[in-house]
């Protein structure tokens, strides 16, 4: 029951037209693609990796596949297309996720972590007492919209709402509706991060981006589900089990707990989740390694 819809859209509707397309987009690709060339691409488990995988072996192309974002608990999809889709070379950036995709009994390297190479930098955050509240909204782009129109409602509720900035998934139709006390921003995260006093996060939004650059981050977590956030709640990172309560621990944060620079001393430890280095040596000795590999193939 919880599947037909899926089910029914994924056989008749847009999804199954979409494979077809992205299957016939890739065919011609590899086509024109050297024997001796390397394929790199972006990993999270997704239909359209599988059918670029899957090209690419047909034609004897090496094929390398990076992990774009961390493996969090009860990431079945990750794991499970680990496991079925043929996966020779899989990187992934950072000991965390190493531990999680050997469980799988899959080879894997490890080299920086392309995403998050903005956490080498320092964030001095921003000193305004009124500085907005930046709500990230998620993949479920509905229940994105419906945890907004939430937290909206509850930030009205106060004596003196704060200013929400929203920033939508791409996949996500922007709405066209204003409302009060609320921008919507297109900026990247990392450069809005020393302008907010907060984040506050859809339940399916990557926590990390904002809680590894010192950001005070809340998630939402209605009880009795399953979180799929790897973090453990701490003195910036909450968890909330529904809008007002995250209205209420952001509303509460004083402005000294918000605009202390980042320091080594009281920052997260990226190292624990991710290998930071803008000089990329560990992808640079990787592809050296894997180019000469393919030396037989020219």
């Amino acid at each position: 029951v919880w599947l037909a819809d899926d089910y029914v859209r994924s056989v008749h509707g847009t999804v199954a037209m979409r494979t077809m397309l992205l299957g016939h987009a890739f065919r011609g690709a590899a086509a024109n693609v050297r024997r001796d060339a390397i394929v790199i691409h972006p990993f999270e488990g997704q239909g359209w990796e599988t059918l670029l995988i899957n090209e690419c072996a047909a034609r004897s192309i090496m094929c390398v596949s990076y992990l774009h974002t961390i493996v969090k608990p009860w990431d079945v999809r990750a794991l499970t297309a680990v496991s079925s889709a043929n996966v020779e070379h899989l990187v992934v950036h950072g000991t965390h996720d190493e531990s999680e995709i050997r469980r799988t009994g899959s080879a894997v390297h490890v080299a920086e972590a392309l995403r998050y190479q903005h956490l080498a930098r320092a964030v001095t955050r921003t000193t305004d007492p009124d500085a907005p509240v930046l709500f990230v909204g998620g993949a479920d782009c509905e229940e994105s919209m419906r945890l907004f129109d939430a937290i909206v409602a509850a930030n009205e509720n106060l004596p003196s709402p704060m200013t929400l900035w929203v920033k939508w998934h791409p996949q996500c139709a922007v709405p066209a509706d204003a409302r009060a006390n609320v921008v919507v921003v297109n900026d990247s995260l990392d450069t809005m991060f020393p302008r907010v006093r907060g984040v506050i996060l859809a339940a399916t939004a990557a926590p990390l981006d904002s809680y590894l650059a010192g950001v005070p981050t809340c998630s939402v977590v209605a009880p009795g589900t399953f979180s799929t956030n790897p973090l453990t709640p701490d003195d910036t990172y909450f968890i909330a089990e529904n809008a007002a309560a995250a209205i209420e621990w952001m509303a509460s944060r004083s402005s000294d707990s918000t605009s202390a620079a980042r320091t080594p001393s009281s920052a997260p430890d990226v190292g624990q989740w991710f290998v930071i280095d803008p000089d990329l040596p560990r992808w640079r000795e990787l592809i050296e390694r894997l180019a000469s590999q393919r030396s037989d193939a020219r």
